[in-house]
């Protein structure tokens, strides 16, 4: 997770930073060479970071998992998981749910949990995204030194 999140690039200009995913999806619709953007390679890595972070909490069962698979499961009902406030909790786990499975072609898409997780992600800015790595990649790592692991500063 460490190496994939120091590739991301640091030359994106700020005003794509300011963009919700929502916004940029749309704008890739028509381009025809959008992956030779630095958004693009950024989406990349930091989809590469998440899914391995995702894996730790899962392997770990750390707290932040668990909610979010009570929540996607529909066993908090009415919780409102997908706010500004838990993004450095779950950024990953949501960035996971979109690049390890494509579900708009899964049964799925009707279920309350699917459309409130992608009504929150496509609203999320990719500053707002980076910022939420951050805290998950910090918080996670002070949950690996809780359980005796050596944890190399990530970020």
């Amino acid at each position: 997770a460490k190496l994939y999140y120091s590739l991301l690039p640091t030359d994106i200009d700020k005003s794509e930073m300011s963009k919700t995913v929502g916004q940029w999806s749309k704008e890739c619709e028509s381009l025809v060479d959008f992956y030779m953007t630095p958004l693009f390679s950024y989406c990349c890595h930091i989809d590469s970071c998440a899914i391995r972070l995702y894996s730790i909490d899962e392997k770990r069962k750390y707290k932040r998992y668990l909610d979010y698979q009570d929540w996607w499961n529909n066993r908090q009902k009415g919780t409102k998981l997908f706010v500004n406030k838990n993004t450095g909790r779950i950024v990953h786990c949501v960035l996971r749910n979109f690049v390890a499975h494509y579900e708009e072609k899964c049964a799925n898409t009707t279920k309350r949990s699917y459309q409130e997780l992608k009504q929150y992600y496509h609203g999320l800015q990719f500053s707002e995204l980076d910022k939420g790595m951050k805290d998950v990649i910090n918080s996670i790592a002070k949950d690996l030194k809780k359980d005796g692991f050596t944890v190399d500063s990530f970020v």
